[in-house]
């Protein structure tokens, strides 16, 4: 083989790399559209979701502009606790609107706004229609008292489909504490405790006296807004108040 040879080689072999990592690259970027375009249909879906159990139970999916109770030490709280911009969300485990924001705000939170903005959790568990969404309730309140509320919180959304409709959910709820390291003697007794489905009634009846009627609801600084319809726009109101409140 000539020198002429091996270098023609050569080229068509470099040539032949640049292909390959254009199309791994090109490839990359597709996966990426995919992944944020399916979140954005999870929302637009679930969301959908919401304004049906709304309508079903004679309301609308807008909701009250009146103000909503002051962030306390029994609020579950994440991110900057010193953070002048506040999200709170009334939300439901059994819901499937909720476990498509929970997938955009657990993204925002640890890669865009974790140490920017303090985020607070309320339960509104549609108890009429998600019949399991009480005990969903008291199994994160269970964690909760064992200092391992987020973690649990972030179990049964990723898990939702596996539990919503399950009669075994409360077995299920049990294995997930026994994941995370609970105390399972204490954990069941929590779960099992009137106080449990109190505190999911309760919350529920608050919510439905807030003017709430669907989930998830989002109050930034106090303020209703309109669920965003994708990563993009909630990061950008999530921006626009932080820069209102500098």
């Amino acid at each position: 083989m000539t020198e002429e040879n091996i270098a023609d080689i050569s080229v068509k072999t470099k040539k032949e790399e640049k292909r390959e990592a254009d199309r791994a690259k090109a490839q990359k970027r597709m996966i990426k559209q995919a992944i944020l375009w399916g979140i954005t249909v999870l929302i637009i879906i679930g969301a959908a979701a919401g304004v049906v159990w709304a309508v079903k139970n004679g309301g609308t999916a807008s909701v009250t502009t009146g103000s909503i109770p002051e962030v306390t030490a029994s609020d579950w709280v994440r991110g900057n606790e010193n953070s002048t911009v506040v999200i709170v969300e009334y939300s439901d485990f059994q819901c499937p609107a909720c476990a498509a924001y929970y997938e955009v705000v657990k993204k925002l939170m640890d890669e865009d706004f974790g140490d920017k903005v303090k985020f607070v959790y309320r339960h509104f568990p549609l108890i009429e229609t998600h019949l399991t969404a009480t005990l969903a309730v008291s199994a994160s309140e269970a964690a909760g008292s064992q200092g391992k509320f987020w973690q649990m919180h972030d179990k049964l959304f990723e898990n939702q489909t596996t539990w919503a409709n399950n009669p075994k959910a409360r077995e299920i709820f049990i294995d997930y504490a026994k994941e995370l390291g609970l105390n399972i003697e204490e954990f069941t007794k929590n779960l099992d405790s009137k106080e449990g489905k109190e505190k999911a009634i309760n919350a529920y009846k608050a919510s439905i006296k807030m003017g709430l009627n669907s989930t998830p609801s989002f109050f930034i600084n106090g303020k209703k807004i309109q669920n965003p319809q994708s990563y993009e726009d909630f990061r950008n109101i999530i921006n626009q108040s932080i820069t209102d409140n500098s």
